[in-house]
């Protein structure tokens, strides 16, 4: 049976038992003939084979009968469900330091929370994501209101999610957020850059605190952000050129996604900006959210025209030098890529905490929405 292996996407012609010695299995990835039967010319140190005389699997270096399913690559454990094949939509979060991704990553998972509750879906944590969630992410933003250090340089866990409705199969999905460095220094062995164009779905998030018309205008009405890191711009074309080869004769969906935009709509209430005249329609698709407690009501004509309304904003607010190196990346699929606008927060961060007003996230699950559409060809609470 073949396999893709969904924390490096390693892909197997077949999914073979792995020996449980440490010894064994430690041992770094070498390519071999993949071949169960005692008959094999090549077989890897740490692949059970079948004893002929014994008709049980052992390993070939140092006999034991103990084993599991374990990607040969990374050796990180194959989760049952995922051996068969079923249905995953894969998601790579990136964007520059500061943008919001991680914050955003956690809204996004308790959006799509809320969204299967309201559509009698159950939606649950795989193996140890619900642990590793709660204390790393959502009680420290939740509960107490405190900011997430920047995504750290080194491997990320990814987050696995089953959702389900009675009588119904699963469907899986897997989020891993990425970190802006790691596509700037360009480590071919890096895993992550393997993930990201084999993902179905790529998230960049852009601030609007780097777009210097807003800034200027956001000059005393916010707290000023403290911190710094590598621009936008050097990560989106890091991005980009990781995306210019197909994987495997298809290319990922990239979602541009105009983080924090609590702050645009400060901006288009003010009168010294020049926005409320764009902002001040109440009819642009952005300016309203009622899909998460109504899932039912997505639908893929009302995606097309908010790509097409946040397409119009970033041409308002000289933010459209990333839309315009995006569109010449994906000029030969311009199906695989759309514009959004989301608020992980809800409201601009204060000065002592994540946030004064609480959390309250706007649109998040809207990039998830058109990507499980453009694989699936339906809604996802459906």
């Amino acid at each position: 049976m073949a396999y893709t292996c969904f924390y490096c996407f390693h892909e197997s012609d077949q999914l073979a038992p792995l020996c449980n010695n440490p010894a064994c299995y430690n041992e770094p990835y070498t390519p071999i003939v993949r071949a169960l039967s005692g008959d094999a010319s090549t077989v890897a140190r740490h692949m059970m084979r079948k004893n002929l005389q014994l008709g049980d699997l052992e390993c070939p270096a140092c006999g034991s009968i103990e084993y599991s399913y374990r990607c040969e690559m990374c050796h990180k454990d194959i989760i049952p469900e995922f051996r068969s094949q079923p249905p995953i939509l894969t998601i790579a979060l990136t964007g520059a330091r500061n943008s919001g991704k991680t914050v955003y990553m956690v809204s996004l998972v308790q959006t799509l929370r809320n969204m299967a509750t309201a559509s009698s879906y159950a939606f649950t944590g795989m193996y140890d994501t619900d642990a590793h969630f709660n204390s790393a992410y959502y009680k420290r933003i939740y509960q107490d209101n405190e900011a997430i250090p920047a995504t750290p340089i080194e491997y990320q866990k990814p987050l696995f999610y089953r959702i389900q409705k009675q009588n119904s199969a699963p469907i899986y999905i897997v989020i891993r957020d990425i970190a802006g460095e790691v596509l700037q220094k360009n480590d071919s062995n890096d895993p992550a850059l393997h993930y990201i164009p084999a993902s179905d779905l790529t998230l960049f998030l852009f601030d609007p605190y780097t777009i210097p018309s807003l800034m200027n205008e956001l000059a005393g009405l916010i707290p000023e952000r403290q911190g710094g890191g590598i621009g936008g711009e050097v990560v989106l074309n890091a991005l980009l050129n990781n995306l210019i080869m197909p994987y495997k004769g298809r290319r990922t969906n990239l979602a541009l996604v105009f983080s924090k935009f609590d702050v645009v709509q400060i901006l288009g209430e003010t009168n010294t900006s020049s926005l409320p005249e764009i902002m001040g329609n109440k009819g642009l698709s952005f300016l309203v959210d009622d899909t998460s407690t109504r899932p039912a009501r997505w639908n893929i004509e009302e995606a097309l025209i908010l790509d097409q309304d946040v397409r119009s904003l970033l041409v308002k607010t000289e933010g459209d030098e990333v839309l315009l190196a995006a569109e010449v990346a994906f000029h030969d699929t311009p199906h695989k890529l759309a514009t959004f606008a989301v608020s992980a927060l809800g409201n601009p961060p204060g000065q002592h905490y994540l946030s004064e007003h609480g959390v309250a996230p706007f649109r998040c699950a809207d990039p998830v929405m058109w990507a499980f559409y453009r694989k699936f060809g339906r809604a996802l609470f459906s």
